[in-house]
């Protein structure tokens, strides 16, 4: 855009000053127009997002009070009601079995998607067990899913897993093969585990 320069007295700096022309206004006028267009978008989207949050807090917050209801589900909760999609659960460790006394927790993430997709779980408390990867991983396939499916069924589910192991389909190969071919070395091995890890 084309600007118009004037003269003025020297005691003002510079001697020549750049004054913008009628066009060049204009074109400012727009861009702030379109500015505040924006803003008013932004301020609009915003609004909704909490309107979304506050909801989802308030799913959550269902769940988790039902959730409390369980005596193997010490723990379910939003790690930071920030980010009500991730959240820390701590599990009593089943009677009868290595993990009796131990407090295992539990990350889990839940998808965008959620209830549709499965949520991925992972122990944080290091475990032995042929269906709990080394680092904690367990495995809920889109298959094995259904969206009526709660997260206290999940996790019970998991405290079950951890009381009636499935060798036959192992996230760890050698815990696995522990518990088939050498059951005490696997019990004790699992009892230390969880005396050191998860207490």
């Amino acid at each position: 855009m084309a600007l118009r320069t004037t003269k003025f007295p020297n005691h003002w700096s510079g001697g020549r000053y750049a004054v913008p022309n009628r066009h060049t206004l204009q074109g400012i006028g727009s861009l702030l127009k379109m500015s505040n267009a924006l803003k008013r978008i932004l301020s609009s989207i915003f609004r909704f997002s909490q309107v979304l949050l506050q909801i989802g807090k308030a799913y959550f917050a269902k769940i988790a009070r039902e959730i409390q209801s369980s005596p193997d589900i010490l723990q379910a909760r939003p790690l930071d009601y920030s980010n009500i999609y991730v959240w820390k659960a701590i599990l009593r460790g089943p009677t009868e079995t290595p993990y009796e006394g131990g407090r295992f927790q539990l990350r889990i993430e839940f998808p965008m998607e959620y209830p549709i997709k499965p949520p991925k779980i992972k122990f944080e408390t290091k475990v032995c067990h042929p269906n709990i990867s080394r680092d904690g991983a367990i495995c809920i396939t889109d298959n094995e899913w259904s969206p009526v499916s709660t997260v206290d069924m999940v996790l019970l589910s998991i405290s079950s897993l951890l009381a009636s192991p499935n060798p036959d389909d192992p996230m760890d190969a050698e815990s696995a093969r522990m518990y088939q071919e050498d059951y005490t070395n696997y019990e004790n091995m699992a009892r230390n585990w969880t005396d050191s890890y998860a207490k």
